[in-house]
C-alpha cells in the first residue's frame, strides 16, 4: 500500500511528495526524471526497496519537478530551483537534516544540494549508487546512519 502523497508549493510549482518510515534518521530519495510516486510502490522491486529503506530510517519521496504527479514544467528546471524543491520537500516534511539517495542524473543535483548544505565533513556524505547498499556511504550523515547501514550489513 502506498503512503499518502501530499504538495508542498515550491516557487510556483507544486511538489508531490511522500514520507514512509520512522527510523532515527531521514533519507530523501531523489529519483531520476522518470518517477511517479505513486506507481513506485505498484512495482514489488521498487517497493521492497523502499521498504527496506524505511526500516531504518524516515524514507522521503518526491516527484522532480515536471515529473510523475509534481506540476509540469514549460523549460527544465535549474540545479538551483531543484535544491529549493528538495529544501521545500524537506521543509514540509519536518525534516532539519537528511541523508540524501540519488539515481541516474539526480545525483549532480543532489552533489550540488550536499555542497551547498554546509561543511561536506560535518553532516552529509556523498551516496554512490554504483555500489552495493551496504556500501553506499557517499551522502549519509554519520553516527546515526552509521550504526543503521552495520545493522543492515549483518542482515545481508
Amino acid at each position: 500500500m502506498a503512503p499518502q502523497t501530499r504538495y508542498v508549493l515550491s516557487g510556483e510549482h507544486h511538489i508531490a511528495y511522500q514520507v514512509v518510515g520512522d527510523g532515527p534518521i531521514d533519507l530523501v530519495y531523489v529519483p531520476s526524471w522518470i518517477s511517479q510516486i505513486e506507481h513506485y510502490w505498484e512495482e514489488p522491486t521498487v517497493a521492497s526497496h523502499f521498504r527496506r529503506l524505511a526500516s531504518f530510517s524516515r524514507l522521503i519521496t518526491f516527484d522532480r519537478r515536471g515529473t510523475g504527479l509534481s506540476d509540469p514544467v514549460e523549460r527544465p528546471p535549474t540545479l538551483e530551483e531543484q535544491m529549493d524543491d528538495v529544501v521545500a520537500v524537506m521543509d514540509a516534511a519536518g525534516s532539519e537534516l537528511a541523508a540524501v539517495y540519488a539515481q541516474l542524473e539526480g545525483g549532480a543535483m543532489a552533489a550540488l544540494f550536499a555542497a551547498a548544505s554546509g561543511n561536506p565533513n560535518d553532516e552529509m556524505r556523498a551516496v554512490s549508487e554504483r555500489e552495493p547498499l551496504y556500501r553506499q556511504v557517499l551522502f549519509l550523515m554519520r553516527h546515526t546512519i552509521g550504526r543503521a547501514l552495520s545493522e543492515m550489513c549483518a542482515c545481508q
